[in-house]
């Protein structure tokens, strides 16, 4: 998709209300995507006021859903359910997350099938990584 502006999150992923951890997609390709995310300090995840880098996970599975919504669009199908499936690799490079700062989640496609994928994320603070991870999922018929 190369529109400078994307479809709101809420229409990509099956999330609502605050379980809906983006601020916005910010660029979509086959090849991946980045989103922005900002931790806010009410944020029900939070422990003892600090955001463990676990989070950033959920907010790489989150960039994942939302970058397969936007590809489904562009192609003129709807966004489906997807389930993530898999952690293959995660690295946490700080003890918790900046909250209140705006962060970019970046993903991009290993491989995969209609159904099937995996990606690899990081959640960066400027071009600092805070975590990377690699996570596998599915958006296939689900029973």
């Amino acid at each position: 998709m190369d529109d400078l502006t994307f479809p709101p999150v809420a229409t990509l992923i099956p999330h609502a209300g605050q379980y809906i951890l983006l601020d916005a997609l910010v660029a979509c390709a086959e090849a991946g995507g980045d989103a922005t995310a900002t931790i806010p300090a009410d944020s029900f995840l939070l422990e003892d006021g600090h955001a463990s880098p676990i989070y950033g996970i959920e907010l790489i599975a989150q960039t994942v859903a939302a970058v397969v919504g936007c590809q489904r669009r562009a192609r003129g199908e709807e966004p489906r359910i997807g389930l993530l499936i898999s952690i293959r690799l995660s690295r946490f490079y700080v003890a918790e997350l900046p909250i209140g700062i705006p962060l970019r989640v970046r993903v991009a496609n290993r491989w995969g099938s209609a159904d099937l994928g995996q990606f690899s994320g990081d959640v960066l603070l400027g071009e600092t990584v805070l975590v990377h991870a690699e996570l596998g999922v599915y958006a296939g018929d689900l029973p």
